[in-house]
Formats: structure tokens, C-alpha cells, sequence
């Protein structure tokens, strides 16, 4: 399910992965809902929601010192936010209607404790 919302949801230009140097590269990473038509009041035309991310990361890279347990070093440049309101009392935005399309994805955390309370 998370991964099907992310697939409808993110776009990116270019992705590079280094099994050997452990890291992932990232460009023009673009996060937008793509079936909803977003009225834009800079021209008053109707746009599709591509032609206006929500999130717009320029560059990720994404480091791990290890296969067996990893520390993730993430970095990230040229970044964009959009939040734009739907409605007037300022309480709906672009982002409530990613989060109905699933993003961000629900994560589960486990600690090593955890993983040894259901182990046993």
C-alpha cells in the first residue's frame, strides 16, 4: 500500500545507486498529487498538480556506513515547499491531501529491544 502511494506521488529525474560505496543519489526529487487539478491564482489557469510540487528536493544523497546494522546519513540541497490553502479559513491544504493519498507513508520503529520482546 505505502509503496503504491509513493510510486502515484514521487517523481524524480535521475536516480543513481553504489552498492559498493553504500549511497544513493537523487535528483529533482518532485512530491505532488498528480490526479487532482490545483487552481493557481498566479494566472488563473486550471494546472495539473505536477506543475506544482508540494516538495521539490533538488538533491539527496543517502549514505549508510554498514549492510548489517546501518547509520543512515542523509543529505539534502536546494529544497522547495508549497503549501497552498484550499480553502479560506486557511485549515485545508495541499498537504492534507497528501496525507489522504498516503505521504507520508506510515512507518513502524522498532527498537533492538522490541525486536528481542517479540523474538521471544
Amino acid at each position: 500500500k505505502d509503496l503504491k502511494a509513493l510510486e502515484k506521488l514521487f517523481r524524480c529525474d535521475e536516480s543513481k545507486l553504489s552498492i559498493v560505496d553504500r549511497q544513493l543519489l537523487l535528483r529533482n526529487l518532485t512530491i505532488s498529487m498528480t490526479d487532482e487539478d490545483i487552481n493557481t491564482q498566479q494566472d488563473g489557469q486550471r494546472r495539473r498538480g505536477s506543475d506544482l510540487p508540494a516538495l521539490r528536493i533538488g538533491r539527496i544523497v543517502i549514505s549508510w556506513d554498514s549492510y548489517l546494522k546501518p547509520c543512515v546519513d542523509i543529505q539534502v540541497e536546494d529544497v522547495d515547499v508549497l503549501v497552498e490553502f484550499d480553502n479560506l479559513m486557511l485549515t485545508k491544504t495541499n498537504w492534507h491531501r497528501l496525507k489522504a493519498a498516503g505521504f507520508p507513508p506510515d512507518m513502524l520503529l522498532m527498537t533492538s529491544d522490541d525486536e528481542e520482546e517479540s523474538a521471544s
